[in-house]
Parts: structure tokens; sequence; C-alpha cells
């Protein structure tokens, strides 16, 4: 859980600074603080930026500061805490089924890894997104001499950190529905499990979890922006 909140922490950053979020999480103090005290003051900082812009946008739109600093220190409802939230609910329940005496996380929950989900992927015949089992590659840029724009990556079947694989493009059909030069755009479905409720009593049952224990919630269609690298970028249609 450390390891996943270093790496995705690595990729945000306190809006205006550039500075990554993962310097604060190495350890146990650095966290606290961040939480007790820089949160809180960067909060405030965000209230009054959102309040002076509204005044120097001539938008019409007024904020108050207080109001505006309550929402964002005790009930903010920006994308990034959604997501913390759904992080924070999934690494509780992870700790609160993990076997006695044991750290290693609940059966399941190391799905979590992609490379770990691919191998048993494959293994079920499950379908699974391609990758490639060359050892490593080498990425140089075309310009750059002096043994500088070269970058070694060995791939995660001989132990290393990244799945190498191809660029999936979107099908013929879908592709002539999204504009010119869109990332492969994807289906994103919202599931709950009854069964994940009690782990040990659903592993521990000759059943296990049965299908009526899982119910999709939503599902939508991420329709890539022109000229986004990934679907992330995009606008979502209900299915």
């Amino acid at each position: 859980y450390r390891r996943d909140i270093l790496d995705n922490f690595s990729n945000v950053a306190i809006p205006g600074t550039g500075i990554p979020l993962s310097y604060f999480v190495w350890n146990r103090f650095s966290a606290l603080t961040l939480v007790c005290v820089g949160y809180p003051a960067i909060s405030l900082a965000a209230s009054v930026h959102k309040w002076m812009k509204g005044l120097l946008t001539f938008s019409g739109e007024r904020h108050s500061i207080s109001e505006e600093y309550k929402v964002r220190l005790l009930a903010p409802d920006d994308w990034f805490s959604y997501w913390r939230l759904n992080c924070r609910i999934a690494g509780l329940h992870a700790y609160l089924n993990m076997e006695e005496g044991s750290l290693a996380p609940p059966k399941g929950y190391e799905m979590e890894n992609k490379w770990t989900f691919l191998e048993v992927g494959k293994e079920r015949n499950v379908p699974i997104s391609p990758y490639l089992t060359t050892p490593a590659i080498v990425v140089k840029h075309r310009n750059e001499e002096g043994g500088m724009g070269i970058h070694f990556y060995k791939n995660a079947t001989e132990g290393g950190d990244w799945i190498i694989q191809e660029r999936i493009e979107n099908g013929e059909w879908v592709q002539n529905h999204l504009p010119e030069g869109a990332p492969l755009s994807t289906f994103r479905v919202i599931t709950q499990s009854r069964g994940a409720l009690d782990v040990k009593k659903t592993n521990e049952s000759s059943e296990g979890c049965r299908v009526e224990d899982i119910t999709a919630l939503s599902c939508v269609f991420r329709a890539g922006r022109k000229g986004a690298e990934t679907d992330h970028d995009s606008i979502l249609f209900d299915v």
C-alpha cells in the first residue's frame, strides 16, 4: 500500500507549485504534518484563489472564502478527493481482511498490480491486452548524442518494472465516431460485490463468491478527445 501511494502521488502535485505529493508520504511523521498543517494551509490558499478568480474574471460568480474553505477542508468534491476516498476505503477493507499475523493483502487484492492481473488472466484464459516478451527495449532520441536521450526498459517478464506492449488502436467503427487523433477509447464499468463484505467467510464457503452477489452499478463509454494520449481525457457517455 505504501508503494502504491508513493507511485501514484508522484504524478499529482500541489496546485500551482509543481511539488509532488509523494514528497510528503515517505513516513508517518511527514504524512501527518501534511494532513494537520499543510492541507489546511493549501485549502485556505485554494479558497482565496477561487474568490479572487471570481472577482477578476467579472463572471458574476461570487464565492465566500469561509464557505469554500469549509468545503475544501472538510468535504472536498473534486475528482482527486473522490479518488483518494476510494483508495482509502479499499485500503481499509484490505487491512481489515488480512490473515491474522500476516502483512500480505487478502486474496484478490494482488490484482491491483497490473502485471499480476495480466499473468493470472493469461493463466485462466481471460482476454487481456497483449504484451511483448522481449527481455528489454531501448528507446533512443533520433537527434540527441553523447549518451543522452537513451532509455532502457527491462520487461516485467524478466522481473523489471515495465509492461511492454504495442499500442492498441480503436476499431474502425469506433474510430469513425471519434475525432482524428483520439486515443484508445474504452468502457468503464463500476460494480459492487456482496461477496467482499466478509472475505474470510466467502473464501471458506464451498460456493465462494456467487454471480448473484455481483451487481453492475454503472457503465460509461470514454470517448477520447483529439490529441489526448489516453481516454482519461474524454467525454463520458452513459451506457
